[in-house]
């Protein structure tokens, strides 16, 4: 998955963009700089299998090994990993190498995305001008090709809308999408989790592909310092049926998992 909390927790690990506290400012979700990064609150960690993700045979053979050059922008690291190794770029004092400690449990990967250690070693408040997002135009792109591939169609047309945005990041165009809608498919998955890493849609992803459930048991269980729990239930997929749902008829309402 792409978060991971110091609590762990399942509903917040995958939904939380920032909170609002702007104390006084305009911006909206201004938080997520400070709660996300490791010189500050460092709430929110990447997890080492996100990391793992931006390691792919190379599309040009299917065979090569190949790290996506998204993952330099997304976190910091270790030069392996194809993280960013380096913060403090434009600051006074100069630039400063990434702290990597290897004993982590957590792997001790940390977020570049949206934040700006850039330009500051540490934050030391909420409020920042990193301001909440409601849609990017990569998204608009993979949705309209992953509507193309669900219809049966992984010719030309949704090939060139993923490399496209691969474009822009500078990866290796996908010379074709493998020919049948299972694989057009896992190349569409794969360029979700990566482009959108730390937007707070793989969840979604995941509920709406009917993979929630296998996917998120399966990478928390393999996370390091979780001790192969498997926290995601059946009934995570519901939202409990409101009280006074259950107060205006309680003999209609069954229960699903939660009440």
């Amino acid at each position: 998955m792409n978060e991971a909390w110091t609590s762990w927790s399942i509903g917040n690990q995958y939904s939380m963009f920032g909170g609002q506290e702007t104390w006084g400012g305009l911006a909206t979700q201004s938080d997520r700089a400070q709660e996300y990064g490791f010189n500050d609150w460092w709430n929110v960690y990447i997890s080492t299998t996100a990391v793992n993700a931006f390691h792919y045979p190379s599309p040009a053979d299917g065979v090569t090994p190949y790290v996506d050059p998204r993952a330099y922008s997304t976190f910091y690291g270790t030069k392996a990993s194809g993280g960013d190794t380096v913060y403090c770029e434009q600051c006074t004092t100069g630039k400063i190498s990434y702290p990597f400690n290897a004993s982590d449990p957590q792997g001790d990967y940390s977020w570049r995305k949206y934040e700006y250690y850039n330009l500051v070693p540490s934050y030391g408040g909420p409020q920042s001008g990193i301001n909440g997002q409601v849609i990017r135009y990569a998204d608009v792109l993979l949705m309209l090709a992953e509507s193309y591939i669900q219809q049966g169609n992984v010719g030309s047309q949704p090939l060139a809308l993923i490399n496209q945005v691969r474009a822009r990041a500078g990866a290796i165009p996908y010379p074709s999408l493998g020919g049948s809608q299972t694989s057009a498919m896992t190349i569409l998955m794969l360029e979700r989790q990566l482009e959108l890493c730390g937007e707070q849609t793989r969840y979604f992803d995941l509920i709406r592909w009917g993979l929630a459930q296998q996917v998120i048991n399966a990478e928390e269980s393999t996370e390091p310092g979780l001790n192969g729990i498997q926290p995601f239930q059946a009934k995570n997929l519901l939202l409990p049926i409101p009280d006074i749902e259950k107060d205006y008829n309680p003999n209609c309402v069954v229960s699903n998992g939660w009440n």
